[in-house]
């Protein structure tokens, strides 16, 4: 009977063990809808930045997604109209300078408004250094039609001072609730 007890807390045990270090963001979560995290992140080279003391909301995509990026890509759009006017920039960072050449990131940009960034690593090594620095992850893999991309849907909110407070994970998102988060966490910076 003993063993059979032990077969079962040792597991058990284990897992919480490995859990320990994420219960903080699981208890103390402020009331927001994405992740609550406060951790520095690297900061990114933005060209006219309009805001001195706001949020920045990251997605690193591609423009020949077919998955996840054209939903978060509308997402971000629908976030900018309902954000007009708030200390908020919109950032895409690409994940594919291969094919994502500065001009078309920034013809595709400029559709948006000033409020909205693209960045374009060197190289896909780089980009994947980036968003794995950032708590992403992307890796290229070969496809029928050449290759693609196997990433997150992640949008991640920094702050002007380059530190992550929040994390979205789905591309399914309610932008009511996101939207809250954001005025909230604005309101606290």
């Amino acid at each position: 009977m003993n063993k059979k007890i032990a077969l079962i807390l040792f597991p058990l045990t284990f897992l919480l063990g490995l859990a320990l270090p994420f219960l903080p963001a699981w208890t103390d979560r402020d009331d927001y809808y994405g992740i609550a995290v406060d951790n520095p992140v690297p900061p990114l080279e933005l060209a006219d930045s309009q805001i001195d003391n706001g949020l920045r909301v990251l997605f690193f995509g591609y423009r020949n997604c077919g998955t996840v990026c054209p939903a978060q890509i509308v997402n971000l759009v629908q976030l900018q109209q309902r954000l007009r006017g708030h200390p908020v920039e919109f950032v895409f960072i690409t994940l594919d300078p291969e094919r994502d050449s500065e001009e078309v990131l920034q013809r595709a940009a400029s559709v948006f408004g000033p409020s909205f960034k693209v960045v374009r690593p060197e190289s896909t090594l780089l980009a994947q250094n980036l968003a794995l620095a950032y708590g992403d992850t992307a890796a290229r893999v070969q496809s029928a039609t050449g290759y693609e991309f196997d990433h997150t849907a992640n949008l991640y909110v920094v702050t002007t001072g380059w530190r992550k407070r929040l994390i979205y994970t789905q591309p399914v998102l309610d932008l009511d609730r996101m939207e809250s988060d954001l005025q909230k966490l604005l309101q606290t910076i």
